[in-house]
């Protein structure tokens, strides 16, 4: 669910980078993973933003700024970003 089509498409580029940079990077690191998708988010829309990985599948309420809000799921996790 991604009302913003280029922040889903942001948040998938970052998770590859993230591997390609780090072939040392283990799937589940996901403070590290977190870390990469919030930070290019961050400099993408030069706005700040909260993110969310988990292992299941959760509901969340949040405010968000215009349509920044985003869940995918990329290799059995979930990642929540707002």
């Amino acid at each position: 669910m991604c009302c913003n089509a280029q922040l889903e498409e942001n948040m998938n580029e970052a998770y590859d980078k993230a591997f390609r940079e780090n072939n040392s990077l283990n799937k589940c690191n996901i403070q590290k993973i977190a870390n990469s998708i919030q930070k290019s988010a961050e400099n993408t829309f030069n706005t700040t933003f909260e993110i969310i990985i988990g292992l299941s599948d959760y509901i969340s309420k949040s405010h968000f700024f215009r349509n920044y809000i985003c869940k995918i799921k990329r290799d059995e996790r979930l990642e929540y970003i707002f």
